[in-house]
């Protein structure tokens, strides 16, 4: 891990590095610490409560189980872990973001937890403008990329996860669609409710498909 511009405040104690704040520049992202904690014995547990802005995905570490795809992230988090024998449990409360081309609203909150074999990680709030052909080709789900689904849809979701890669990821979920705009077979446009029918309809037939 490496980070930029570091102007920290804290303490030094017999058993660990206390923050009291931070702000670094890592990775192309701001982030500022208000709380933390780094064990200075083995396997070096650490904790965190930041605030991060600008976070693109695609610059992250390899090390970090994320998705590498357009986005720019603001969040607050409360993360704890250790650098030994390494793992990560935390949970996120967004503002307005976007990721893959779509918005997720301001008070989607979601969570991971790496110490899980396969790690696992969920979701709930508000999305609007999800292209799900752009997820698909992102995300590499191959069913979102079928052009029957063509189009977009705009709503809340909550969703359970396990695995990172294409071939062991599961998914399960609900929520319910507010707005889609979704192609028929002639190439026609549905709307409305139609196509908030056809997209819940979508949603049932493959959940929990990679």
């Amino acid at each position: 891990y490496a980070a930029d511009n570091v102007r920290a405040r804290g303490q030094i104690t017999a058993a660990a590095v206390l923050v009291a704040e931070a702000d670094v520049l890592a990775y192309g992202a701001n982030v500022t610490t208000t709380k933390g904690s780094i064990g200075v014995d083995e396997p070096f547990p650490f904790r965190f409560q930041s605030t991060a802005g600008a976070v693109d995905l695609r610059r992250v570490p390899a090390t970090v189980p994320v998705p590498r795809v357009e986005s720019l992230l603001t969040f607050e988090y409360d993360v704890s872990g250790q650098f030994g024998d390494p793992f990560i449990i935390g949970h996120a409360t967004f503002a307005r973001s976007a990721f893959l081309g779509a918005t997720i609203g301001a008070g989607t909150v979601g969570s991971i937890d790496t110490r899980q074999k396969p790690l696992r990680f969920s979701g709930d709030g508000g999305i609007d403008g999800i292209n799900l052909k752009r997820f698909g080709e992102g995300l590499d789900v191959g069913w979102l990329r079928d052009p029957r689904y063509a189009g977009t849809v705009s709503g809340h979701f909550h969703m359970d996860g396990a695995g990172t890669s294409a071939a062991a990821l599961t998914l399960s979920g609900d929520g319910h669609v507010s707005i889609a705009e979704l192609f028929n077979r002639s190439g026609g446009a549905l709307r409305g409710r139609e196509a908030r029918r056809v997209a819940d309809r979508i949603g049932e037939r493959h959940r929990d498909r990679p």
